[in-house]
């Protein structure tokens, strides 16, 4: 008797679901990947900063606050989620036209500083935050308006994954250089030494200058070349406004790769209000609002800012550029991914095609 076949007496011919697990196919299921991304977050919007430290803990930090500063007062002012507790007087001691005693939670808390002060000088003070943190904050009293401040001091901050964020100060003269080393806010509040009171007027600018090491190669130093820069109107507390011919020294709200580069809301620049750096961060301007995503490490984008290995769409990012891959990323209605040449290729319909194997 004769068999056709590879089949011998006795074996059985594999139908149905068996005959598909046996018989090789070319038809190539998409993965579809995704990478993951660590990222932290800085913001500044409303004169205040929020960001993560490098245990991932939330702070909020004011860029100034204004108290009452008439004479017995004692009350409360809040830093980053924590009470502080104040009382001041205002009665001449030596030299010194007054004296704050500040103290955590309430009158009874324990002691953060007692400063002696003479009238518009200012005077470091630390601020334990949220997660212990400690922040530099500048005190002055003015006791003609009766106004306690206290504004956020120049310093560098470790955020999460070991990223630096700086504050160098504030530019009262539109030249482009901070002229003083903490927050100055434009506020008619202020004492007329600041732009203030009876010296305030709108058409005047102050800029608080800030900057961000997406890459940590800085090491929390000030004088290095920062990846990152932006600037802030201390009058809004929000991103400059240009275009604008008050500060005609500025010409865009923000940069990045080290200051190559520049982003700006208004559509009449050349600049874009969102875009990924080099280093694979995303920032973005919107309502002069400023908002970076830094990510953990190094991460190569393609022109859209899909990281590589993920897809967009039917196109597959490698390495930064874009290239056919439908055994990642599919392929177009009515086509199917095949090996053909020991190449994934779209084909249409589901004719057989010799098989790879």
């Amino acid at each position: 008797m004769v068999f056709s076949g590879c089949f011998q007496p006795g074996e059985f011919e594999p139908t149905g679901e068996a005959l598909k697990t046996k018989t090789p196919s070319s038809i190539i299921t998409p993965s579809y990947p995704t990478v993951q991304i660590n990222e932290t977050a800085i913001e500044f919007r409303d004169a205040t900063l929020f960001y993560e430290d490098f245990n991932g803990v939330q702070h909020s930090l004011p860029g100034y606050t204004r108290s009452n500063a008439s004479n017995g007062t004692s009350s409360t002012i809040v830093i980053d989620g924590q009470t502080i507790w104040y009382k001041i007087s205002t009665t001449d001691f030596n030299v010194f036209d007054g004296n704050i005693t500040f103290r955590e939670n309430n009158s009874t808390g324990p002691v953060i500083d007692q400063i002696n002060y003479i009238e518009l000088g200012t005077y470091q003070i630390n601020i334990t935050g949220e997660n212990q943190q400690v922040f530099i904050y500048r005190l002055m009293v003015d006791e003609l308006l009766a106004n306690m401040w206290l504004f956020f001091d120049r310093q560098a901050m470790q955020t999460k994954y070991n990223k630096y964020f700086f504050f160098y100060g504030t530019d009262t003269t539109e030249n482009t250089y901070p002229n003083y080393d903490f927050y100055v806010p434009h506020n008619s509040m202020m004492p007329p030494e600041y732009g203030g009171d009876v010296n305030y007027t709108s058409n005047e600018f102050f800029v608080a200058h800030f900057s961000i090491d997406e890459d940590s190669d800085s090491g929390g130093q000030f004088y290095f070349s920062h990846d990152m820069n932006f600037f802030i109107d201390t009058g809004t507390g929000n991103l400059i406004q240009l275009p604008n011919e008050q500060l005609s020294s500025y010409w865009y709200e923000a940069d990045y790769d080290q200051g190559t580069k520049f982003l700006d809301e208004d559509p009449a620049t050349p600049y874009p209000s969102s875009a990924y750096t080099s280093y694979g961060s995303f920032i973005e301007l919107v309502n002069q609002n400023y908002t970076a995503m830094i990510p953990e490490n190094l991460v190569v984008r393609c022109s859209n800012g899909t990281p590589s290995g993920e897809c967009s769409g039917l196109n597959y990012c490698s390495n930064g550029e874009f290239v056919s891959a439908c055994q990642y990323c599919g392929c177009p209605l009515g086509q199917t991914c095949k090996k053909i040449g020991g190449t994934p290729t779209c084909v249409s319909g589901t004719d057989p095609i010799p098989v790879d194997r």
